[in-house]
């Protein structure tokens, strides 16, 4: 007695060139919905490392307050405070992203502002630069988004 398969064509596990070029083209079609969200959201993450980097300088600059009753150096010739070198980037540690400097300084006020780095993954973003004065009041330089959109 013969098996009743015997006959028939055994077919070798595996996929067809048809299923492979479907799977392929769905990969593309998420790749493609899914990255410019993923950029975005990588934005944000900087853009926040930026925002506590600026907080840490104002931290920094109310403490050189209390030690010397005056934002500035008191020197005509180099009035501007320089921020000392784990605050001077966001982040911290590695590339940085954003340059953090005190751009005004006087008896009574200053600004700081985190400044994209040119060629970095920053450097074309929307926001331009961030900046915050020692009321706290944020603001945004070089655009024209909102301040509230980018200080989210």
């Amino acid at each position: 007695m013969c098996h009743p398969l015997a006959n028939t064509a055994h077919r070798h596990g595996g996929f067809t060139l048809t299923e492979m070029l479907t799977v392929l083209a769905l990969l593309g079609v998420l790749a493609a919905v899914a990255y410019p969200s993923y950029a975005a959201h990588l934005q944000r993450a900087h853009r926040t490392e930026a925002q506590a980097a600026l907080m840490d300088a104002a931290f920094f600059m109310q403490r050189h307050y209390a030690a010397h009753h005056r934002y500035d150096t008191g020197d005509p010739s180099a009035p501007l405070v320089a921020l000392p070198a784990p605050l001077n980037q966001a982040p911290r540690q590695g590339p940085a992203h954003y340059v953090i400097s005190v751009t005004q300084a006087s008896t009574s006020g200053y600004t700081l502002a985190a400044t994209p780095v040119s060629g970095g993954p920053m450097a074309h973003d929307a926001c331009g630069s961030l900046t915050l004065n020692q009321h706290q009041a944020r603001g945004i330089t070089g655009t024209t988004v909102s301040v509230a959109h980018c200080w989210r």
